[in-house]
């Protein structure tokens, strides 16, 4: 903890973008609780680790995994003899925590490189599923001995050009000269990707895994701009600096400075040329809609009058002398009255006759 720094203000930090100098906006806490984040884990399953310290990697690994944030996502990766994805990145706790507890310590071999390779692999790759904030956490005693894996200084160059925070918890049963350069070794992959050692020996795994969660969550966010850079996808040196009162640190990684999309503003009431596209895309299919809809009530309209006129048939029939009766016929659906004179002899039916 005497490595946290606290009340820490903008005004501190000055940015180079190369030559020329940038300007702070704005410093804000980056959470995961906020923002989410994208955990990789990455186990040593090679018998060097005995089975009370295996136990205490698995249990701190769950733990971090029951206390995730709900934007939080993780994935999990072995290394022995070979490289295992066992889960890639995903928000499915159960799913985490089983692959957690069927990990077991059954190699002989250790491939560091090839395991940080991959993990590397896997937070550098672009999935708007999941949080752009990716970070690598690795407990081993630094040990690689794959012969044709990836070398260290082609991993510290990975991480040099793409920063990926690695956090490595170093812990080791024996202390030989093979695990003191091998924790050299992480500790220097750490520091290039602007991630942290643990030491484990030193505290325990436990605390090392909570102060890896603590340096994650504990972050802030730093917006800065370059009025004056040119972005032309260019390679710069990146430099921040904070000063305050006798503290004075630097840090400075790779940059590139890819070109700006062009935003054009539009003047109100103007629109471009795929606006009016869809504008009349739009206006088309509400017109049709309008044209169906009327149609579909014109037409049922005349059904309903075609089939009054065919039953509205009015008759009115007056008796005009005692032998004969005068009838008149219309219909509202033609251009038909006619008067009809009908002589009554013994009988007669108006209508269908039944015969």
């Amino acid at each position: 903890d005497d490595l946290m720094m606290t009340n820490i203000r903008k005004e501190n930090f000055s940015i180079m973008y190369g030559l020329q100098k940038g300007e702070v906006k704005s410093l804000t806490p980056f959470t995961s609780a906020q923002f989410g984040a994208s955990y990789i884990f990455l186990v040593d399953i090679s018998k060097s680790v005995s089975k009370e310290s295996f136990k205490a990697i698995k249990d701190s690994i769950k733990s971090w995994i029951s206390s995730l944030n709900p934007g939080d996502a993780a994935a999990i990766l072995t290394f022995g003899e070979e490289v295992k994805v066992l889960s890639g990145l995903t928000y499915d706790r159960q799913q985490l925590l089983s692959s957690v507890e069927n990990i077991l310590r059954t190699d002989m071999k250790t491939k560091l490189y090839d395991g940080i390779e991959e993990s590397y692999s896997i937070a550098t790759q672009v999935d708007k599923r999941f949080p752009s904030r990716k970070a690598i956490i690795c407990l081993t005693d630094g040990i690689n001995e794959s012969e044709k894996s990836i070398s260290k200084e082609e991993l510290l160059k990975l991480f040099e050009e793409k920063s990926i925070p690695f956090y490595a918890i170093n812990f080791s049963e024996d202390q030989n000269s093979d695990v003191t350069r091998g924790s050299r070794d992480l500790e220097e992959i750490s520091d290039i990707s602007r991630g942290y050692f643990f030491n484990a020996n030193e505290t325990s795994i436990e605390r090392a895994y909570k102060s890896a969660r603590q340096y994650i969550d504990e972050a802030l966010m730093l917006i800065s701009t370059c009025d004056s850079c040119d972005y032309n996808d260019s390679l710069v040196n990146l430099e921040i600096s904070y000063r305050d009162k006798d503290l004075s640190l630097k840090s400075s990684t790779k940059l590139r400075l890819v070109p700006l999309q062009e935003v054009r503003e539009f003047p109100k009431g103007e629109r471009t040329e795929s606006w009016k596209i869809n504008y009349l895309v739009l206006s088309l299919i509400i017109t049709l809609a309008v044209v169906f809809l009327l149609s579909s009530l014109v037409r049922k309209r005349q059904k309903n009058q075609k089939s009054s006129a065919s039953e509205t048939i009015s008759l009115n029939v007056s008796p005009n002398v005692e032998d004969s009766i005068n009838i008149k016929i219309t219909s509202i659906s033609a251009n038909l009255e006619d008067q009809f004179n009908v002589e009554v002899t013994d009988k007669c039916t108006i209508g269908r006759s039944s015969r």
